[in-house]
């Protein structure tokens, strides 16, 4: 199988997701750096600016939205929609996706916004990245005094995670799937800045560990 380039940006949640597909899939590929605030490199392969972004060569890619489906047509097994009938998987795991992107990360988010700028290595990017999130969010010193209330909200939202576990292994059944690899990508910011999982979800943090490891 040709190796595709995937454009990936370190703190991205939607690209940790991407990653990890491809990675569970078995499909060879080549990270490329897109620096946080600088996307003229995914703009100039693919004449858009949003990551993930598959290149598959040439003038030829996968929009970060299509890379889920795109990856199941490319290598069938392992499926990314486990269990007898594929339609339904497929039907709850995007549901489950959409909670992860729309509720969960910005959860995780706002408890880990204001230690990113120390991990960033490059001085520009650092400086982008302040200005923008100050620019939508405030102050990050006051985000900072203010993680003992946002960990409120993530310890909710890492709850309902881990209802879904109910006991088996991964959060549809007793296979990896879409809806493990959303939730993984989800919580990925915590793990960019060198954290874990807040104390007292022992079985979602063990099911984390069991993801990464795949």
């Amino acid at each position: 199988m040709k190796r595709v380039d995937l454009y990936y940006l370190g703190p991205s949640h939607y690209c940790e997701k991407a990653r990890k597909i491809l990675e569970y899939k078995g499909i060879p590929f080549r990270l490329v750096n897109v620096p946080y605030g600088d996307h003229t490199g995914v703009l100039r392969i693919s004449g858009q600016d949003y990551v993930p972004y598959v290149h598959l060569g040439g003038k030829k890619g996968v929009l970060w939205p299509e890379i889920a489906d795109w990856a199941e047509r490319t290598q069938s097994t392992p499926t990314l929609y486990p269990g007898t009938d594929p339609r339904a998987s497929r039907a709850n795991s995007r549901v489950i996706e959409s909670w992860a992107h729309n509720v969960l990360e910005e959860l995780v988010w706002r408890v880990v916004v204001p230690d990113v700028p120390a991990v960033l290595k490059d001085e520009v990017e650092r400086w982008v990245f302040v200005e923008m999130q100050e620019r939508k969010r405030g102050n990050l010193d006051l985000m900072a005094a203010r993680k003992k209330e946002f960990l409120v909200g993530l310890h909710e939202g890492c709850s309902l995670a881990e209802d879904l576990l109910d006991g088996h292994p991964y959060l549809t059944g007793d296979r990896p799937g879409l809806a493990d690899f959303a939730v993984y990508g989800a919580l990925h910011p915590l793990k960019f800045i060198g954290s874990r999982l807040p104390r007292g979800h022992a079985a979602l943090q063990r099911w984390h560990d069991r993801v990464d490891r795949l």
